[in-house]
């Protein structure tokens, strides 16, 4: 079972990184939460973007975002539903 979901949060990491290579930065100017939300210590907002689109709501499960800035200077964004710990989107995020 464990095996099984490794796989599985690997995949979804994937996916999720994958998706937020297309995006583009240029059009989130606006878009970001007012408020911020980001724990210093961890670097995980419980307030997603609303650039990302409806798919990564609250009512999918949707409840965290964090996001990396490639060398390019694009951000490559990660959002996790609630099944993931804090430890497992770090790990994700991590290089």
């Amino acid at each position: 079972m464990t095996k099984t979901y490794l796989t599985l949060l690997c995949i979804t990491c994937n996916i999720l990184v994958t998706a937020g290579c297309m995006s583009n930065d240029d059009q989130t100017i606006g878009n970001e939460p007012t408020e911020d939300t980001t724990n210093p210590e961890t670097g995980i907002s419980t307030t997603i973007p609303s650039n990302l689109g409806s798919v990564y709501s609250a009512a999918n499960n949707f409840n965290r975002y964090t996001k990396l800035s490639a060398p390019n200077g694009v951000s490559i964004h990660i959002v996790s539903q609630n099944n993931l710990t804090d430890e497992q989107i770090i790990r994700c995020r991590s290089k």
